[in-house]
């Protein structure tokens, strides 16, 4: 006969399940990229060239990719959640504290790494980005913009509850809303 289960023992095995998914996900891509699986290389391509915005582009266009890039630089990422961690600190929960400073900061080395380990260098683009052979995989601004959205849901995530009665969102509808 099994324990019975608490919520609280339900929502670890959630949170290591999607972990492990994640880590799967990696993993299977990483594969694919050491590997130079066929599929994987054509369908990177054909992504790398319908999405590249060219040597030549405008300012407003240069402009506008650094903003979108940004989230995934770790200055920005400290920045952003500095007053999280001020109000952590302020509530003494140290274990919190910690986890948030490891994640918004180790992902970039962590990233780095795991480009060493497949032979995946930063893509030089001094001769035009997209003439670049080969995968560019794991994108350090793409990990940093998962990390910053990771670690701001599951900071959020205890203080946000199905819409119901008296919250701000429309009755019936899906979306969740702030709680307290």
């Amino acid at each position: 006969m099994s324990a019975p289960t608490t919520p609280r023992s339900r929502l670890r095995r959630r949170v290591l399940a999607a972990a492990g998914a994640g880590v799967a996900v990696l993993a299977v891509l990483g594969t694919g990229v050491a590997a130079r699986f066929g599929p994987q290389v054509r369908l990177d391509d054909a992504v790398s060239r319908a999405l590249y915005a060219g040597d030549d582009r405008s300012a407003l266009r240069g402009g506008l990719l650094e903003v979108l890039t940004t989230p995934g630089v770790t200055w920005f990422r400290v920045l952003v959640f500095l007053p999280v961690l001020v109000w952590l600190v302020r509530r003494r929960a140290w274990r919190t504290v910690v986890w948030v400073v490891v994640a918004i900061t180790a992902v970039g080395p962590i990233t780095t790494t795991i480009k060493e380990l497949v032979g995946r260098a930063r893509p030089a683009f001094e001769n035009g980005g997209l003439v670049y052979e080969g995968l560019s995989y794991p994108s350090g601004h793409s990990s940093g913009i998962a990390t910053l959205v990771t670690v701001g849901l599951v900071l959020a995530w205890p203080r946000l509850r199905p819409s119901g009665a008296g919250s701000p969102s429309p009755p019936g509808s899906r979306w969740p809303s702030w709680s307290r």
